[in-house]
């Protein structure tokens, strides 16, 4: 799902989670002058995820754990600078917080 996910965004996309198609519905309503600027941009992917999970057979995870999940796997390989710079932490105590857990 992910990976299908990211080959339909577009390189210079500012949303991680949100399709092509989508992201282009909002900027045609945008343009039209339709979409109040205050709305929430709702995707539907975090319900996905939740049908995906119970067809599984799978505990419930939110997209969040996934990134812990891959913060602290990159922690046992790489030194805590690269992960900092990977996982966008302004401050290298919240790399280590997750750093220090797998150490």
């Amino acid at each position: 799902m992910l990976l299908n996910l990211q080959l339909e965004t577009e390189e210079a996309s500012p949303y991680v989670f949100i399709s092509k198609a989508r992201l282009l519905h909002i900027l045609n309503r945008r343009s039209r002058g339709d979409w109040e600027p205050d709305s929430e941009i709702v995707n539907n992917l975090v319900r996905d995820l939740k049908v995906i999970c119970r067809h599984a057979g799978a505990n419930p995870f939110t997209f969040h754990d996934l990134r812990r999940s891959c913060i602290a796997n990159w922690s046992k390989k790489l030194p805590i600078q690269t992960v900092q710079q990977l996982a966008g932490h302004s401050s290298i105590e919240t790399t280590r917080k997750y750093y220090l857990s797998v150490q």
